[in-house]
C-alpha cells in the first residue's frame, strides 16, 4: 500500500484571521475562567469539551479556503484551555461543524433509519446549497436538546472569484438596512 505524502500547507490570510480570533477568544475564556470557573465548566460540558469553534472561509487566487479553531476545556490537561486547528477536508465529501449527530445520520450510506430513508438527502441535486440548508433543517427538527440549537438559518455561498451569494439572511441583519 502506497502512504500518501503530507506536504506542508502554505498559511493564508485566513488562516492568520482565524488564529487572531483563537488568541483573542481563548485569552477571554481564561479570564472568565479564572473569575467565575463554574461558566466555563458548565460551558465545556455542554459542548462536551469545546468551548468555541470558528469557520473562516476567503477566497486565495480563485480557490476557496477554509480555516477551521476549536477551543477546548478539560480539567485532565495542565493548560486547561486550548486551542487547536480543525481537520477536514471539504472538497473530498460533505462537511459539518457544530452538533453532527443528525447530520451523520442523514449522510451515512447506505441510510441506517426510516427517516434518514425517507428525507433521501443522499439523492443528487445540482444545488447543494438548498441540500446543506434542510440539513441544518432537519438538525434542528431532530435534534434532542431543542433549546441549544434552533432559530432561521443564514446561508450563503462563496464563490472562487472571492464574490458572496447570500442564499437566505435574516431579516434583522445589518446589511438588509437602508
Amino acid at each position: 500500500m502506497r502512504r500518501r505524502s503530507v506536504l506542508p500547507v502554505k498559511k493564508t490570510l485566513v488562516d492568520d484571521i482565524a488564529d487572531a480570533w483563537v488568541d483573542s477568544l481563548t485569552e477571554d475564556w481564561k479570564l472568565m475562567y479564572s473569575s467565575h470557573p463554574d461558566l466555563v465548566i458548565e460551558a465545556a460540558r455542554r459542548g462536551k469539551g469545546t468551548l468555541a469553534t470558528g469557520m473562516f472561509a476567503g477566497a486565495v487566487k480563485g480557490k476557496t479556503v477554509l480555516a477551521g479553531r476549536a477551543i477546548t476545556f478539560s480539567k485532565d490537561r495542565q493548560e486547561l484551555i486550548v486551542s487547536a486547528p480543525i481537520p477536514y477536508d471539504c472538497e473530498a465529501r460533505l462537511c459539518a461543524t457544530g452538533m453532527t449527530e443528525v447530520f451523520d445520520e442523514y449522510t451515512s450510506f447506505p441510510p441506517q433509519t426510516k427517516r434518514a430513508e425517507r428525507e433521501a438527502i443522499l439523492k443528487p441535486t445540482k444545488n447543494e446549497t438548498a441540500r446543506i440548508i434542510r440539513l441544518v433543517q432537519l438538525s434542528i427538527l431532530y435534534t434532542t436538546h431543542r433549546d441549544e440549537i434552533g432559530g432561521k438559518i443564514d446561508a450563503l455561498e462563496l464563490w472562487n472569484n472571492g464574490r458572496i451569494h447570500w442564499v437566505a439572511r435574516k431579516e434583522n441583519c445589518p446589511e438588509n438596512q437602508d
